[in-house]
């Protein structure tokens, strides 16, 4: 019995660890996807992802346009009502219109004010 107690929870340890790095690639790849973006032209993103919910000075000439999530994620209530962003995202662009980063910005009024 003792065998079969140690194979099971080898087993559950195998299991775990193949689930955390299923997540870390997961989370890899989505920022993958994004940088993407990065010599792409404002238009292109516009085009793509419609007009930034807010546009920031990025104190180099250039702006910030921030969206309020990503095409792909929402969050949904109990009643499976849309509440609001996930995150927001701000893409880096320079004054001649190309787009040199992005990066997730925190949620909250700042950005609004």
């Amino acid at each position: 019995m003792s065998l079969l107690l140690k194979n099971f929870t080898s087993i559950k340890l195998s299991l775990l660890i193949c689930i955390s790095l299923a997540g870390c690639l997961l989370l890899a790849g989505c920022a993958m996807n994004l940088n993407h973006w990065k010599g792409q032209k404002k238009s292109k993103l516009v085009s793509t992802w419609g007009s930034p919910k807010k546009t920031i000075s990025d104190n180099k000439g250039g702006k910030i346009y921030v969206y309020d999530r990503s095409p792909w994620e929402t969050r949904t209530n109990y009643l499976g009502n849309n509440t609001g962003p996930t995150r927001l995202i701000g893409f880096y662009i320079n004054k001649r219109g190309v787009i040199y980063g992005w990066k997730e910005l925190p949620l909250g009024k700042s950005l609004y004010k």
